[in-house]
């Protein structure tokens, strides 16, 4: 079921989603060179250590862009933009999902 969030402007919402992401890959980075020098003796290059890090942060941009457009895309689909309240649609759904659940626990 889709909760209305905050009216969190789309900027921000990237913005925090891309830091987290490249929090991720800048600690995955890390890790790698030091299972890379001290685990496996393999000295790194300049360009072994940053190219992963352009490339994790360019597809942590792309899956933030991702998650926020598919948020935008639900809430397109149930709620109408007029009145900003759910759907028909969104009711089917909720109306299956507890029809499920009756069945399920009586």
């Amino acid at each position: 079921m889709i909760m209305h969030e905050t009216n969190i402007p789309a900027g921000e919402k990237l913005l925090v989603y891309f830091l987290y992401i490249a929090i991720s890959c800048l600690f995955t980075s890390g890790l790698n060179i030091i299972h890379a020098e001290y685990m496996l003796n393999i000295p790194l290059t300049p360009a072994a250590f940053i190219t992963p890090i352009i490339a994790g942060l360019l597809f942590g941009y792309l899956l933030a862009r991702i998650k926020l457009l598919h948020q935008q895309m639900s809430l397109m689909a149930y709620t109408d933009p007029l009145t900003n309240i759910y759907n028909r649609l969104h009711f089917g759904h909720f109306l299956d999902a507890e029809i499920d659940r009756v069945k399920r626990y009586g």
